[in-house]
């Protein structure tokens, strides 16, 4: 089955549960896909040999682990290019959607890795120009959710303006990696930064992103 058709079919059921409970599913997926009914019904067969969904008795459809994973993959993707377009390209969200959907399904899980990780750099996104989670899917949490003796990746730095350059100055970038030593009264912070300690204020390190170091 062609790539394309495939990754558009699982994105559009992990995206939408509520198509794959609904008896009049192939009806609506055709729409959705602009095919006939029967095309529909002859895709959604190629998808079942393939492992990736489960038609029921009663017609319902049901993703297997492999198919929700490859849905949510490409999903993320189209995410990711979208949000790159409209911030950075300016593109309206229309225009940027459809790029996605066709950019999407060659994109490899490197170069939207490091997108993702550029749009997430302070500035980039509003999300974080706004001290908040940006716009796009990330696992990061704020510096001070995590304990003592725990290594961490810096993902992005939120707050205001120019609060960014003087973290630049003490290492904490991102995809560098900090070391939470101590917990200190008053919530401060005493973390290790390219192998020297420094302390930082709570409403510092409320603005710090990280997500867990990979082993």
């Amino acid at each position: 089955m062609d790539q394309k058709l495939c990754e558009d079919y699982l994105e559009i059921l992990s995206g939408e549960p509520e198509i794959s409970q609904n008896i009049n599913n192939k009806e609506i997926l055709a729409e959705h896909m602009g095919r006939s009914i029967s095309e529909t019904e002859n895709d959604l067969t190629a998808l079942e040999s393939e492992g990736y969904l489960n038609i029921l008795p009663d017609g319902k459809i049901r993703l297997s682990e492999e198919g929700l994973k490859k849905g949510r993959c490409i999903a993320k993707k189209h995410k990711v290019l979208e949000c790159f377009f409209t911030e950075m390209l300016g593109m309206d969200p229309e225009t940027a959607s459809r790029e996605a959907c066709e950019i999407e399904h060659s994109a490899s899980d490197d170069t939207i890795k490091k997108l993702n990780e550029y749009l997430i750099r302070p500035g980039r996104c509003h999300g974080w120009r706004q001290g908040q989670r940006p716009c796009i899917e990330t696992t990061a949490e704020r510096l001070t959710l995590f304990g003592e003796g725990e290594k961490l990746k810096v993902v992005g730095v939120g707050g205001r303006p120019g609060r960014g350059f003087r973290l630049n100055d003490l290492g904490i970038v991102p995809g560098e990696t900090i070391e939470i030593v101590r917990k200190l009264d008053r919530r401060a912070l005493l973390i290790k930064v390219k192998g020297s300690e420094v302390a930082i204020s709570p409403e510092i390190a409320n603005t710090v992103f990280v997500e867990k170091k990979e082993e």
